[in-house]
């Protein structure tokens, strides 16, 4: 069983220039590290604070938010690479604070790869089962089925130098997956590669997750990742968990400040009015093959200023959101309103820029 679940996990840095001053009243209230929008203790940077997470068996999570909001660092507290403050990770229903990374039975993909360069391919994969002491005919086969399932099986004799961008982070993951584990975590593995390669890498994270079974969680700081290819997706701001949800949910109406952020279109408009409203309209499925501004002005006899318009694959169903201005008068905004609602679509208002 390889459910993943954080209670009330905390990560302080210990500020050493802190400590060495005398505690005052001022320096017991929290101050708030405006570069970072963390918060600074008397103990130090809090990087991750009250974080409380529960990852399903075999479920495939992202975990996305703006650099520096402690995203990197809750996943390498899943690995063990770093040292809770305080509260509880388990795995299954084993309490993890302090068992080494090597016993959490979690493989974990890094950006850049973290292949030894000296060594070929299938030394590289080789590598952390003979930690392990796996015998070599056990080593073998987990090497050649981990080799094949990522398509580098013909370059197991060649050394990573020679490998593409895209044929490395392959490599990274074989490696990965050779030791068997429960969990596998992914740390940024596709922001240093094309989209192109990207999107292959993400099909194949998500095709191993679905036949393996296996449990998978991935940081990113694109929308891009989480619209392809992942169950559910925890919005990270400030070091708290903002928002998780089901990924259809939470693109079609994000509930909390830093999700609108990540989802909504950008918008350099302002109403033209006072009055004016902006209002974001989100549709998918066969909703997008409909024309609802069209039918909007036939019914009701009222337009609409379209300001922005994009459509994409969301958990492989089209979606589609438009950012338009209402005319300025409240009886017209109610009217076009009840009409996309009524159409089941999603209305949210959006403040103008």
């Amino acid at each position: 069983m390889a459910t993943v679940t954080l209670k009330h996990v905390q990560k302080i840095y210990p500020n050493t220039e802190n400590e060495k001053k005398k505690k005052s009243k001022k320096d017991d209230a929290p101050v708030e590290k405006k570069s970072y929008q963390l918060k600074v203790t008397e103990e130090g940077v809090v990087a991750v604070d009250d974080f409380n997470l529960e990852i399903k068996d075999g479920e495939f999570v992202v975990l996305v938010g703006p650099s520096g909001c402690g995203k990197s660092t809750t996943l390498r507290m899943i690995a063990g690479l770093e040292d809770i403050t305080r509260g509880e990770l388990y795995i299954g229903d084993e309490l993890m604070n302090e068992v080494s990374p090597k016993d959490r039975d979690i493989a974990m993909v890094f950006q850049n790869y973290a292949l030894y360069p000296h060594m070929t391919v299938r030394q590289n994969l080789e590598y952390p089962l003979k930690l392990r002491k796996i015998p070599k005919d056990e080593m073998d086969r987990l090497v050649n089925e981990a080799a094949e399932i990522l398509g580098i099986t013909q370059y197991l004799n060649r050394k990573p130098k020679a490998l593409s961008g895209g044929q490395r982070q392959r490599v990274a993951i074989a490696r990965a997956l050779a030791s068997s584990p429960k969990v596998l975590l992914c740390d940024e593995a596709t922001s240093a590669l094309d989209p192109k390669i990207t999107g292959e890498i993400l099909d194949l994270l998500k095709k191993i997750n679905e036949e393996h079974k296996l449990t998978i969680v991935i940081i990113t700081h694109e929308m891009s990742v989480v619209e392809k290819i992942c169950d559910r997706v925890a919005i990270i701001d400030n070091g708290s968990l903002a928002e998780i949800g089901e990924v259809r949910e939470v693109f079609r109406n994000p509930q909390s400040a830093a999700a609108k952020k990540l989802v909504f279109p950008s918008n350099p408009f302002d109403a033209s009015s006072e009055e004016g409203k902006l209002i974001r309209v989100v549709f998918d499925g066969l909703a997008a093959n409909r024309s609802f501004i069209a039918d909007l002005v036939s019914t009701t006899g009222l337009k609409v200023n379209i300001l922005s318009a994009n459509t994409k694959s969301v958990g492989g169903i089209g979606y589609g959101q438009m950012v338009m201005e209402l005319p300025s008068d409240l009886d017209s905004q109610a009217t076009i309103i009840n009409f996309f609602e009524s159409n089941g679509l999603t209305v949210t208002e959006v403040e103008a820029s």
